[in-house]
């Protein structure tokens, strides 16, 4: 018999990226990329004021203190959760609508979200830290671009429900089931999106008891956070939370059938069928592929991942910011995906921002003024969306629903990252440099004048829905910030005397009217508001003259 030699049997020494040590000292690099990629966002947070989203949210916010769940009513863009009105009363604390630190912290928890976001990702592929693929995609993870641009510039809370997902997919995993209730009911609370995820995660908890706790929790948490508006008014709050649709032909197969449809009108039902009835067919596919997965047998984070790669690669509405929504998914799969999708995406997101704001130095990227991207970046819009297509396919092989290519002896990794670093450079990095290049330097003293100009004219709105109300002190009030945002605001000082006459304070309606006329000599409305307040003025001081004399 054959003796067996002891060098067979000896075990390997352990790898240095494998020990605690080697952890350790990964933990600490990430820590420092995160940590620089957060002062980025923050000094690009100070130092603009980012997308017309901010507008927006300022609006929210200011007309929220008067109007309350009414905000839905009076502004037919506020399709957020209930629970962002009291977000916006936390955000008052710390600033108020009208002032010029609101940019900076409405921004500021998209940033702290993207911090904690890295630390339950890196909890999540702890165990597969021992990969040299999976360290490299945390750490491009915790620095990237389109978390950069978008937590950092746009400004919208994305982010924020991104990282209560992920927390509740980590307590879920962890067997937490409660607590992840807890985190999913929050993350409903900035966006509606995470209900695609519903199916995946009722699934994974294979206990009947598991899932009512979840789904029990998760209910209850949403309610009391929508609490009291959604009581107030649950019809008009269900119907804008969940009737919003977001652009069409902006993205991917919607875009492309929207040019197909130009090019041959005879294939025009195709785009009409797709805006008619895409979005059902992609949300009552989901269930589908959540069974499949369970079937697989994937991790929540790989299952999560794959169910909003499909989302965003099949989604017929698309926003720019919705491009977060895949970013902490794709660390999972590893450094080449993650590279590639951060590459374009980060590409594509800079030159759009870039032609919004109409060059460098960025300050306002107001999409309403200056126009849509498309027609200028089709091509990175396509590769982006190609790029996303492609963590799809690479999330659905490692879940086991795509069969694996058997790999070739001949192809090395090394070769196959020289290859994806060519690519990248050939159909992203070079194309991009040239489009910078030819981007005209932009106006930062014209863009800060429309940011006031716009600030203002919402309180006016404001005012001039408050008067509609029959809410005179508050309209006053709307208009008085108004003028504190533009001294020369003709109407905000008409909507004060309007205001005043009907309060029957004829001597300061008098005086707005005459400030309005200083302003615009050719107000007609100031100018009949003054000959009625002087009316009304002197018919009163004739009636106390008489009163006097008897």
């Amino acid at each position: 018999m054959r003796k067996r030699s002891s060098k067979a049997v000896s075990a390997p020494p352990p790898a240095v990226n494998g020990s605690s040590e080697g952890h350790w000292k990964f933990t600490r690099t990430l820590a420092a990329v995160t940590l620089a990629a957060a002062v980025c966002k923050l000094v690009l947070a100070a130092r603009t004021y980012g997308s017309n989203d901010v507008y927006a949210y300022e609006r929210f916010f200011g007309w929220s203190q008067y109007l309350g769940v009414d905000l839905y009513q009076a502004a037919w863009d506020f399709n957020h959760p209930p629970s962002l009105l009291h977000f916006f009363r936390i955000l008052g604390w710390v600033t108020n609508p009208a002032g010029p630190w609101f940019p900076f912290w409405l921004r500021v928890p998209a940033i702290l979200a993207d911090v904690g976001s890295v630390w339950i990702v890196l909890q999540i592929l702890r165990a597969r830290l021992n990969q040299a693929s999976v360290r490299m995609a945390l750490l491009m993870f915790a620095a990237a671009p389109a978390l950069i641009l978008i937590s950092g510039f746009h400004g919208n809370t994305d982010s924020v429900m991104l990282v209560f997902l992920l927390l509740s997919v980590l307590l879920v995993e962890k067997r937490y089931t409660s607590l992840a209730g807890v985190a999913f009911g929050l993350s409903l609370c900035f966006k509606v999106v995470p209900v695609i995820t519903l199916p995946v995660i009722y699934l994974y908890l294979a206990d009947r008891r598991r899932r009512i706790a979840f789904l029990g929790v998760a209910g209850f948490t949403t309610l009391l956070a929508w609490s009291p508006y959604l009581l107030q008014s649950p019809a008009t709050v269900l119907r804008h939370v969940f009737g919003y649709s977001s652009y069409y032909g902006h993205w991917g197969i919607s875009y492309l059938t929207l040019q197909l449809a130009g090019a041959v009108p005879q294939l025009a039902f195709l785009n009409n069928f797709l805006q008619r009835y895409g979005a059902y067919l992609l949300l009552a596919s989901i269930p589908l592929l959540s069974v499949h997965l369970h079937r697989a047998g994937a991790p929540l984070y790989a299952q999560v991942g794959l169910v909003f790669f499909y989302f965003l690669s099949l989604s017929t509405g698309f926003g720019v910011q919705y491009l977060a929504w895949i970013v902490p998914w794709t660390a999972g799969l590893g450094a080449i995906p993650t590279a590639i999708f951060y590459a374009a995406s980060g590409a594509f997101l800079f030159l759009v921002y870039n032609y919004w704001s109409q060059g460098m130095p960025w300050f306002l990227a107001d999409s309403n003024r200056v126009g849509d991207y498309q027609g200028h970046f089709d091509y990175y819009q396509l590769l982006c969306w190609l790029t996303a297509i492609l963590l799809a396919v690479t999330a659905a092989r490692a879940a086991g629903l795509i069969r694996k290519p058997p790999s070739s002896q001949q192809s090395t990794a090394p070769n196959r990252n020289l290859a994806v670093a060519l690519l990248v450079a050939v159909f992203v990095i070079i194309p991009f440099l040239l489009q910078v290049v030819q981007s005209p330097p932009g106006n930062l003293q014209a863009r800060e004048g429309e940011v006031t100009a716009t600030r203002a004219a919402q309180y006016l709105d404001l005012s001039t829905l408050l008067i509609q109300r029959q809410r005179y002190p508050d309209a006053i009030k709307a208009a008085e910030t108004a003028l504190q945002l533009d001294p020369r605001s003709a109407g905000a000082y008409n909507n004060m005397s309007v205001a005043y006459a009907a309060q029957g304070n004829w001597e300061l309606s008098e005086h707005s009217a005459q400030k309005a006329l200083e302003i615009q000599p050719g107000f007609e409305l100031a100018r009949n508001n003054l000959q009625w307040a002087r009316q009304r003025k002197q018919a009163e001081n004739q009636g106390a003259s008489r009163s006097g004399a008897r």
